[in-house]
């Protein structure tokens, strides 16, 4: 609950108080009153009326943007509130006696976990809702796993606490494929528009660690061991890319040891891959023949 009340007073500090709102809406509404009457002032004798206008305009503008944040304000403290409690629900206490998961909080948590992955799928292209959704899993997972030690034989808890696993396990399994395959497709997007090799390589590497995640907890799912293999290319490929410019760039300032160095490393880096393709073929060749030249280069 702590947490909620830090972000309760957070927020309030980015707000004035309704006396001192109203105090600064009634000055730029004086302010707009004397602008608007100053401006109309020699055209018309009665610059008053636009005037008064503008200026109560002003003011009812300012009421309404002030409901309307103070409306956002109280769904999102209320969202909080409720978040902090389903929260609590799910953490041990460190007392000699922990509070014990009824079958009523079991299903409070079911109700909330719904929610969580029906929010998640309506936002569907945001991997951040599918994380959050697959850790809750594993959080409720992890409770259930030590309930199950302490509950006595026959209870009726068993078969709540059975049918909850099951439920999490299938909404941990979906949200986690599809948070896999979010994050990978958004680096693989970026790595593609990226101008510098090493870039791209950096975020090659962080899709494949992305699917590594996903593997430990489904070692054999197709999907994965599709998109492992795939990004494992990748990296690869910009891997040699990457020495390659490393190379030419030491040939130019004329260190052809260094340069022999990356283009032999790139060489190895090819030789890893079980899949052997044309281009990778190509990409070998044209190695070979860098390294022939500066070869040659040495002996003249």
């Amino acid at each position: 609950m702590r947490s909620s009340v830090r972000r309760s007073t957070s927020a309030r500090s980015y707000w004035l108080s309704a006396s001192n709102y109203y105090v600064l809406g009634v000055a730029v509404s004086v302010s707009v009153f004397v602008i608007v009457h100053s401006l109309f002032r020699d055209e018309s004798d009665e610059a008053y009326v636009p005037a008064g206008i503008a200026a109560s305009s002003v003011m009812i503008a300012a009421v309404i943007v002030r409901r309307m944040i103070l409306k956002k304000y109280q769904i999102r403290t209320f969202a909080a509130r409720q978040l902090d409690q389903t929260l609590d629900m799910l953490r041990f206490t460190t007392s000699e006696h922990p509070q014990k998961l009824t079958i009523e909080r079991n299903a409070v948590i079911l109700k909330e976990l719904k929610r969580r992955s029906d929010a998640a799928n309506v936002f569907g292209r945001h991997a951040a809702g599918h994380r959050e959704v697959y850790e809750f899993c594993e959080e409720y997972l992890d409770l259930i796993k030590r309930e199950m030690l302490t509950v006595n034989a026959g209870s009726p808890r068993i078969a709540a606490f059975r049918r909850g696993r099951e439920i999490a396990e299938d909404h941990h399994r979906r949200h986690m494929l599809k948070w896999a395959e979010i994050e990978t497709t958004l680096l693989f997007d970026k790595a593609r528009i990226s101008a510098k090799n090493a870039e791209k390589l950096s975020l090659a590497n962080e899709a494949l660690a992305v699917i590594r995640t996903a593997r430990e907890k489904y070692p054999i799912e197709r999907a994965l061991l599709e998109s492992a293999s795939a990004v494992s290319e990748l990296v690869i490929k910009f891997k040699v890319s990457d020495l390659v410019e490393r190379a030419s760039r030491a040939e130019a300032r004329g260190n052809t040891t260094l340069a022999r160095k990356h283009l032999n490393t790139a060489l190895n880096e090819l030789q890893r891959s079980d899949v052997w393709s044309t281009d990778r073929e190509l990409a070998s060749n044209s190695i070979k023949g860098e390294l022939d030249r500066l070869d040659k280069s040495d002996l003249t």
